[in-house]
């Protein structure tokens, strides 16, 4: 009776964005509303319903994941860099209440600061879809946690 009123092409879009999380694959609702045509707001209120009518377990996108799919162009001792950071972060309370997505453009930016690797915040925050200013902020507040924690473990 929950569903009577309801786009099945809408149902459809927000049972395929659960699949894809369900299947380890970060994708963002944006992603899924460039390829549907639909609109945001009436894809998350599906899915939010589907989930809460089915009980799914939805998986939470971690940084790690968002890096392995988004990051492959980086050289491989970048991207190892910024897995380990991802780690690190995944294992502290320093991420809590910040975007994945955002968390994984400065661990990226991180690791190729740490391995020299020339790349501009403005290539990364497109990677990442989020904003040069982001990446400043949060690199200014725990880019430098990471790069000594990776230093000195026990900190």
């Amino acid at each position: 009776k929950l569903l009577i009123g309801r786009s099945s092409k809408n149902l459809f879009y927000s049972a395929l964005y659960i699949a894809y999380r369900q299947s380890d694959i970060p994708k963002t609702f944006d992603e899924i509303t460039e390829i549907s045509g639909l609109d945001k707001k009436i894809l998350t209120a599906n899915y939010r319903l589907l989930v809460s009518i089915l009980n799914l377990e939805v998986p939470r996108i971690y940084p790690e994941d968002l890096i392995r799919a988004y990051a492959t162009n980086l050289p491989l001792n970048v991207l190892n860099s910024a897995i380990i950071f991802a780690r690190i972060m995944k294992n502290t309370s320093i991420s809590q209440g910040k975007s994945p997505f955002s968390l994984a453009a400065v661990i990226v930016y991180t690791a190729c600061r740490t391995e020299k690797y020339d790349i501009t915040q403005k290539e990364i925050a497109k990677m990442f879809k989020t904003s040069t200013v982001t990446i400043r902020l949060l690199y200014n507040k725990i880019g430098h946690k990471l790069t000594d924690k990776t230093s000195n473990p026990s900190l």
